[in-house]
């Protein structure tokens, strides 16, 4: 019994795993660059959602505001520190970007406190019985749920959309997608 329970919440955290990666992957691939603060993005856009949630008790709002200031931030990451270090050493934009996340590790701190923060009234917090005694969360079902949909999502878009030949184009010969009329850095804006 206890053998499905790790199972299931290994799926769950296995969910929110692939998200991640799926971010890591096309900064990688598209740019060749280790983005270890990619792990700082996230934790943003967490600490944005719980504040949003808190302040207005909507779900739906604090994952658009933290969707979207995220992303402008990781837009403003690229500009500001990637941006400049392309054609460089690869070494030194690793070690751009774990500077970056040691520091945003330690503003999250000063900002936050060493505890972080949580939410007042945690929402999705019922549960479903899967199966014999086996029960998730809502906001675990949730999560699943929007990790298939979102790679999903991604699998067509690169494979079937002019922006997924966009992506490929510019990961395998970058001056090629340039002549072809692609444009380079808003394929790489939209990657962050």
């Amino acid at each position: 019994m206890l053998y499905l329970e790790l199972l299931l919440q290994g799926i769950v955290q296995g969910s929110i795993y692939a998200l991640i990666a799926l971010g890591l992957t096309l900064v990688y691939g598209l740019l060749r660059i280790l983005h270890v603060a990619h792990a700082a993005l996230f934790t943003l856009g967490a600490y944005l959602g719980v504040i949003v949630t808190n302040a207005t008790g909507s779900l739906v709002l604090a994952t658009a505001v933290s969707m979207v200031v995220t992303g402008v931030v990781g837009m403003a990451v690229y500009k500001l520190a990637y941006e400049p270090l392309l054609g460089k050493p690869p070494f030194i934009a690793l070690i751009a970007s774990i500077a970056m996340f040691i520091a945003s590790e330690e503003i999250f701190r000063i900002i936050f406190g060493p505890y972080g923060l949580s939410y007042t009234n945690p929402p999705l917090q019922g549960y479903y019985e899967i199966f014999g005694g086996f029960y998730l969360k809502y906001g675990e079902m949730l999560v699943i749920g929007l990790s298939i949909v979102m790679l999903s999502i991604l699998g067509w878009l690169s494979g079937n959309t002019r922006l997924g030949v966009s992506w490929r184009a510019t990961v395998t010969d970058p001056s090629m997608a340039r002549a072809f009329g692609i444009n380079i850095q808003n394929v790489r804006y939209l990657n962050f």
